[in-house]
């Protein structure tokens, strides 16, 4: 029987990524993993909250606002083929979404070949992928800058 790593209640601030932009109710990361080129990730700021069904209306309308203002970012920046969305909790219990880019073809970044071998099919699981710095920053300062 295989042993389930146990779940963590709030990210560190490294799981979180790096902050491209605060709200008043959310936080929006450069998820530190690149696999799917300029996945985001949207952080309630309000602690003690898993389920969706606990978000106020405030929350909901920024999270709206915020998810647009994130799908534009990136359509501006790498032109993805479609977007998927997901809330899950699985492994961290503090309630955030996942802005996950698809790409039908690869695309290059600082050389760097991303190719999305996931298409047309679920999103996880994937090897998740550790870029070096100099790569994670060019792809932060390409979502930044049309962050608005």
């Amino acid at each position: 029987m295989t042993k389930l790593k146990p779940f963590k209640k709030e990210f560190t601030e490294k799981q979180k990524g790096v902050l491209l932009k605060k709200y008043k109710h959310w936080s929006l990361y450069l998820s530190p993993k690149q696999y799917y080129i300029g996945k985001l990730r949207i952080v309630l700021d309000r602690k003690g909250i898993v389920d969706m069904c606990e978000l106020r209306k405030a929350e909901i309308d920024e999270l709206i606002k915020i998810t647009k203002i994130g799908k534009r970012a990136l359509v501006k920046a790498f032109n993805p083929d479609l977007f998927n969305y997901a809330t899950l909790g699985n492994c961290i219990r503090h309630h955030h979404w996942h802005i996950i880019p698809r790409y039908k073809n690869k695309r290059i970044v600082n050389k760097r070949i991303f190719k999305d071998n996931h298409w047309n099919n679920p999103a996880w699981p994937n090897p998740g992928k550790k870029v070096d710095k100099k790569t994670m920053q060019i792809i932060y300062d390409k979502v930044k800058m049309e962050i608005k």
